[in-house]
Parts: structure tokens; C-alpha cells; sequence
């Protein structure tokens, strides 16, 4: 369970910009997010993806019938209001959210990988990763709920949607079935 709003993580998950700061250690060495691009939103989905220099580390053992191309990319989208994944050449991850009050959600997650003979090593590395991060994450959106619940909270303007264009299309999706 996650002391925090679902609205909020899934905002968390879904703005890439975040990575190099609250994953500086565990996953802005091999997804440097200043590489997002926003895809444009459909009806029930909206995401970004990202293009990788080949001077990264090999992020996995990749699917053998990707092109180079396709193994330095990642895409992370949602469909909300329960699901928001992330999926690139040798792995997905996923999670899957359950409001359970305004302030705290279930979350369930899980990882699957492209290589069905995917090594103990390489198995326990990623998992780890996946682990460390969702810790990471769970932290810092345990605190931004503790300080939206301030009466000294004060509301800003969001950034442009060209920065958090996520963001702006989450807004909408809530909009259209909120009005």
C-alpha cells in the first residue's frame, strides 16, 4: 500500500523528467530522460518514448529479432485510470493501481522480460533495479502527499504542455469523464 493518491503516481510515472533527479543513482545512467519525446494522446492512452545513443550500456539481453533501432528505444504509456507500463527491447514493467482512498493505493507490479533464457544474474540485476526504483518512487510520493495535505499548499501553473505534455493529457482524460 502507497500513502499517496493515484492521480499522483501515475503523473510520477508518466513525466519522464523526474528520472534524472529522483533516479539519479538507479536508472538516469541507462535512460537518460532528456531523450523523451511525447506521443500524442489517444482516447484511453497517452505515453512518450525514448531514443537511445549507442554509446549507452546495453540496457538487457534483447529480443534477437530486434534491429538496433528498436533495441535503443523504451516506451512508458498508461491507460488509465488503472495501468501504466513501460516496455523496451529486453523487458516490460507494469504496474497496476487500485485507489483505495484519496490519500493511499494498492499497487501491483510485475516485470517480464523478452528472453525466456534470460540468466539468474541478468533475472536478479533487473529485478533489483526494478525494486530499487519502485522504493525510490514509493519515498518521494509518500512526501508529495504529506505536503498536499498542508494548509500552507499553494496551487501553481503547470508547465507547458511541450514539458509535461503527460501531464496535460492525463488532465484531459480526467476532465473528460469528470464534465
Amino acid at each position: 500500500m502507497w500513502e499517496t493518491n493515484w492521480k499522483c503516481l501515475t503523473e510520477n510515472f508518466m513525466e519522464g523528467y523526474h528520472l534524472s533527479s529522483v533516479h539519479r543513482k538507479t536508472l538516469h545512467p541507462v535512460t537518460p530522460t532528456r531523450l523523451c519525446t511525447h506521443f500524442p494522446a489517444g482516447e484511453g492512452y497517452f505515453g512518450y518514448f525514448s531514443a537511445f545513443p549507442d554509446d549507452l550500456p546495453q540496457r538487457g539481453q534483447y529480443h534477437p529479432d530486434l534491429t538496433n533501432e528498436e533495441r535503443q528505444r523504451s516506451i512508458m504509456f498508461a491507460i488509465p485510470p488503472l495501468h501504466v507500463a513501460g516496455v523496451s527491447g529486453h523487458l516490460v514493467t507494469y504496474l497496476y493501481l487500485q485507489p483505495e482512498s484519496v490519500s493511499t493505493v494498492r499497487v501491483k507490479r510485475g516485470i517480464a522480460f523478452s528472453d525466456p533464457n534470460i540468466s539468474n544474474d541478468d533475472h536478479k540485476s533487473a529485478v533489483d533495479l526494478f525494486e530499487r526504483t519502485m522504493t525510490e518512487d514509493k519515498t518521494q510520493l509518500c512526501r508529495l502527499q504529506r505536503g498536499l495535505q498542508s494548509r500552507y499548499l499553494d496551487t501553481g501553473p503547470l508547465a507547458p504542455a511541450n514539458y509535461e505534455g503527460n501531464v496535460w493529457d492525463f488532465y484531459h482524460y480526467l476532465a473528460r469523464k469528470i464534465l
